[in-house]
């Protein structure tokens, strides 16, 4: 069982947790809504899957799913940034060509994207050497990027995204971080 499952309705989330359900985190099919600053980690399936609909999905980590961390078959318009997927069984999974997701960070993912869509300044790496997080190893797990992380100030795509994951001020620095968090020095 998903932990939300939404037909052909609004789905608005924020600072919410869809965490070790037996099968997708947040599954919405033929609707829409904004996702934002919200967690899925552990979950049988995916951990966001949009299937058909307009959607906005930002500030948001999918981390430990089983699936792929964000599984996109949805509307062309829907919008994934700065979202960080990592340590999922795939972290971007695209069924509809031509879709752009810029400024996310997508890293140690069984696979990491899918060629299908483009990833524009996101940071995409098999491992996580240079991106500092937390504690991406030992429970509890934290992503949040750390100090000299290479995801700070990568973000060059124009977007009116001025908050993180933590509420905290997007940019820090002299650009944007890529990834749900904003390193707060």
């Amino acid at each position: 069982m998903s932990g939300v499952a939404g037909h052909s309705c609004t789905i608005d989330a924020s600072r919410s947790n869809f965490t070790n359900n037996g099968f997708d985190g947040l599954e919405a099919t033929d609707g829409s809504g904004t996702i934002d600053a919200c967690v899925t980690s552990g979950n049988g399936n995916d951990g966001f899957f949009i299937d058909v609909g307009l959607f906005t999905i930002r500030n948001s980590f999918a981390v430990r799913n089983v699936g792929a961390g964000f599984n996109i078959a949805g509307t062309q318009g829907t919008s994934i940034e700065f979202d960080t997927a990592a340590d999922n069984g795939a972290g971007f999974a695209c069924g509809t060509p031509g879709f752009a997701f810029p400024n996310n960070l997508i890293v140690r993912n069984g696979s990491n994207i899918s060629t299908s869509c483009t990833y524009p300044t996101s940071l995409i790496s098999d491992v996580t050497i240079g991106i500092n997080f937390t504690s991406p190893d030992v429970a509890p797990y934290d992503y949040h990027i750390g100090a000299a992380s290479l995801a700070i100030d990568m973000a060059t795509t124009a977007s009116s995204n001025d908050v993180d994951y933590d509420g905290d001020a997007r940019p820090q620095g002299a650009s944007k971080d890529v990834g749900a968090d904003e390193f707060k020095p």
